[in-house]
């Protein structure tokens, strides 16, 4: 992953972080004049995730599958399907679309899936990618059906069906 992420920094910026780890992937691309077809499935084993300013995270093994296809005449992305099984839990999205750019004529909809996520596995990467609170504690565990959808530059996130068993949050008094 060090290599990868060297490879990657000529696209995106990727300066604050370092990453360390074993990515393997097998799969089928398919390229004709307007699409891109993918589907495959990839371990990652041994992540680790360092930052410059703050915390460190790991992961000791993640199966991701996927079937993606780009169309680049309409500059669409459709997530036909993505799993990722973590040790912090399950999440899937299913039959999303994501625009590439604002000519693209679709609205950003994605539906998330979350099954058995450990949110005190979770809360490194929160603190990491997300600004969450170092002091604060965070447990339980969570269920979820999360829709993202977009329109212009209005994002809608909603949920009607989260369930957190065993939630513990505290943060302390100062």
């Amino acid at each position: 992953l060090a290599k990868l992420q060297t490879e990657l920094g000529q696209f995106v910026n990727l300066d604050q972080y370092e990453m360390a780890g074993e990515f393997l992937s097998k799969g089928q691309i398919a390229i004709t004049e307007d699409k891109i077809t993918t589907s495959g499935s990839s371990v990652v084993k041994n992540l680790r995730l360092n930052s410059q300013e703050g915390p460190s995270v790991s992961e000791p093994k993640a199966e991701i599958n996927s079937t993606v296809e780009i169309d680049t005449k309409n500059s669409l992305v459709s997530i036909r399907s993505v799993t990722t099984d973590a040790s912090f839990g399950r999440i899937s999205i299913e039959d999303g679309i994501v625009p590439l750019n604002s000519d693209s004529g679709k609205s950003m909809t994605l539906d998330i899936s979350a099954s058995n996520v450990d949110l005190e596995k979770v809360r490194p990467f929160a603190m990491l990618f997300g600004g969450f609170p170092e002091e604060m504690q965070l447990a339980g565990i969570a269920e979820s059906k999360i829709s993202f959808n977009s329109e212009k530059n209005i994002y809608r996130i909603t949920t009607d069906s989260t369930k957190i068993k065993d939630l513990k949050l505290v943060y302390p008094d100062k």
